[in-house]
């Protein structure tokens, strides 16, 4: 180097290497041969055991109108390890007249609206599946 260079020596340019591009790297037919195996970043999942799950059910209260989504219908109460517990939040259940229970979620507020979200949702995890209709906290049909 010139001492009245006073480009610094790191700095220094090269014109045998292409201008803002990496060193030259011949030809490897397996560039991964020499590196080592990365550990897995996919977490595995974990079961937690939960022994005391108890469904949360709502009442349908006394003041709704509108339609519900009646997926499940029981001539008893189901038990708490239920599918349906697991897979839905929100669920509202009701004890009809002839002692069945039912089991329904969403509040919509008009049949057009329960009856698409039915078909495109729900119809076919649950084929019994029905709309049903509520006027002041009492159910129609």
């Amino acid at each position: 180097m010139n001492s009245r260079d006073t480009i610094p020596p790191q700095e220094e340019e090269n014109f045998d290497s292409p201008f803002g591009a990496s060193e030259y790297q011949p030809y490897n037919p397996d560039p991964f041969a020499d590196k080592k195996e990365s550990p897995s970043k996919i977490i595995q999942a974990q079961k937690v055991e939960v022994e005391d799950h108890k469904p949360r059910l709502y009442k349908v209260p006394e003041s709704y109108t509108g339609f519900k989504i009646e997926i499940k219908k029981a001539p008893k109460p189901l038990s708490a390890s239920h599918d349906i517990f697991f897979q839905h939040g929100n669920l509202f259940a009701e004890k009809l007249q002839d002692g069945s229970i039912s089991y329904m979620l969403g509040a919509f507020s008009n049949a057009d609206e329960a009856n698409l979200f039915l078909s495109d949702f729900l119809i076919k995890r649950y084929p019994e599946a029905r709309v049903v209709e509520y006027k002041a906290g009492s159910r129609l049909y």
